[in-house]
């Protein structure tokens, strides 16, 4: 500018103002999980990564970030692209970013089975003002705070199944059999806190043993405390059981059932696994036979007792024993404890006799003195398998059968007198048993003047009734159709039996 005036204080003629521009910064930050292991297994290692980028348009400086690991990691370890990091306080120092730099902290975490997982990181401070954002003021919307989590895994596939160690499902009643329970964990966590139930019915089995590979077995409680169990692995539990002979088709059914878990069990139908067994019943039939009289006079009564005992240790259902009387006996009555005896076909239809009890049949027979007098009853039919015997089957070796013989006494009864007058007593002279002691005897009768008057010859056979004397004559003194008279008559009888000679005497025959 020119004047034509002169200015006489040039000093104030130049103004100066300084001007100094504000830093602006735009910082952001993004919290990931490295390969997006958001559903980890707990245990697993994983690593967060908080990457912090300064858009500018001026250096970032004093910059601090915090990220505090919560209570669902434990801390393993950290590298940064740039500054230090403090697990305790979670504080990442940074310090300086230039513009359109990226700084990166990857925190290393272990995955625990509780706790919080959600993980966040914000910028807390920086000197510059930030463009978008006000560091620290903790606004989950704004881009200087992000958050990342890894929840774990918590579901697992228990399946247990349940059989017989040998593969047998009709054992013997009275057997020990031993139970194999197999707990697999299909995975992918390990189970913790794992009981098993595996309730024996008291009346179908009694606890004997048992061993496992992991954890111990409460009989009482019926709970196998297996504790934990690592992911595709198999715990066994085997169980010793008597098998015992109360049981039905019901309580022979024998469930092992996941009880409890830590975890979820994802599939409950394997949870369950049921093994029904059908025992063999078995029994101990025992029979006995005594009589009051192993040697009785003949034409007298005998009482037969006939004990039969079940010695388990099931319950015998269906039970007849067979005792026909044989031909030295007549049937004279019979009483029992338990069922009925028909003396026709000689069946003691007894039908239930329990484990440790005794039925019996008391049998009274009249004793002939001729005929068979060696008895054998036998058990013929039971339900169950006798553990020792076959019924029916004639062995006398076995102890459902008793070979049982009397030896009769039986002598000659000689009378001295006989009235053959018709009316049906004692109208013949006869010597009672003669025919069965010697069936090849004979005999005559001879009046007092020395004639026959009887004379006979008997056959041989015990079982037919000889021809008596009827006090008429049928010798060489011959009276015609009249009875002989009254008087004293003598007999000879001959044995013909090399072990005893003739016998003589006297008969009174009366009218």
């Amino acid at each position: 500018m020119t004047s034509d005036q002169e200015d006489p204080n040039l000093s104030n003629n130049v103004g100066i103002q300084s001007i100094i521009p504000e830093a602006l910064i735009d910082l952001s930050l993004t919290k990931t999980i490295i390969n997006n292991t958001t559903a980890p297994l707990v245990g697993d290692q994983i690593t967060f990564e908080i990457r912090v980028l300064n858009d500018g348009p001026s250096l970032a400086t004093g910059v601090r970030v915090t990220d505090v690991v919560p209570s669902g990691y434990d801390f393993v370890n950290y590298s940064s692209t740039i500054g230090t990091y403090t697990p305790v306080t979670g504080l990442w120092e940074i310090g300086n970013i230039e513009l359109g730099n990226t700084e990166v902290l990857l925190v290393d975490v272990i995955v625990l089975e509780i706790g919080d997982y959600a993980n966040c990181a914000e910028i807390i401070a920086a000197n510059e003002a930030d463009v978008d954002s006000t560091v620290g003021n903790g606004i989950v919307t704004e881009d200087d705070y992000d958050c990342a989590e890894a929840i774990p895994v918590g579901d697992l596939d228990l399946a247990i199944t349940k059989t017989t160690v040998t593969g047998n499902t009709t054992p013997n009643v009275g057997d020990v059999i031993t139970f194999e329970i197999r707990l697999t964990n299909n995975g992918p966590l390990n189970g913790t806190e794992v009981t098993v139930l595996d309730n024996l019915l008291p009346l179908s089995y009694t606890f004997i043993n048992y061993s496992s590979t992991t954890g111990t077995y409460d009989e009482t409680t019926a709970t196998w405390d297996v504790g934990e169990i690592e992911a595709n692995d198999t715990e066994v539990l085997l169980i010793d059981v008597l098998v015992e002979a109360d049981g039905d088709e019901i309580s022979y059914i024998n469930c092992a059932v996941v009880n409890s878990v830590r975890q979820t069990d994802i599939d409950a139908t394997n949870d369950t696994s049921c093994i029904g067994l059908d025992p063999v019943q078995i029994v101990d039939l025992e029979l006995t036979k005594d009589v009051d009289n192993t040697e009785p006079k003949a034409d007298t009564n005998v009482n037969f007792t006939i004990n039969l005992n079940n010695e388990g240790p099931s319950t015998a259902t269906g039970v007849q024993v067979q005792d026909l009387l044989p031909s030295g006996y007549t049937f004279v009555s019979a009483t029992t404890t338990l069922g009925i005896y028909d003396e026709v076909t000689g069946l003691w239809d007894i039908g239930t006799v329990l484990n440790g009890g005794t039925e019996t049949l008391l049998l009274t027979a009249y004793v002939k003195a001729y005929g068979e007098w060696l008895n054998t009853p036998e058990v013929t039919f039971v339900n169950e398998f006798d553990i020792d015997s076959t019924p029916n089957n004639g062995q006398a070796y076995e102890d459902d059968i008793a070979d049982f013989t009397i030896n009769p006494i039986v002598l000659l009864k000689i009378p001295e007198l006989f009235t053959p007058d018709g009316d049906g007593l004692n109208d013949v002279f006869r010597i009672e048993n003669l025919e069965v002691l010697y069936p090849d005897f004979s005999m005559e009768v001879l009046n007092r003047y020395g004639n026959k008057v009887y004379i006979y010859k008997h056959n041989g056979d015990p079982a037919k009734t000889p021809e008596w004397w009827n006090g008429y004559s049928n010798g060489r003194w011959n009276l015609g159709s009249d009875r002989l008279p009254v008087g004293t008559y003598f007999y000879t009888i001959y044995f013909n039996n090399n072990n005893r000679k003739p016998q003589a005497g006297w008969i009174y025959l009366r009218k």
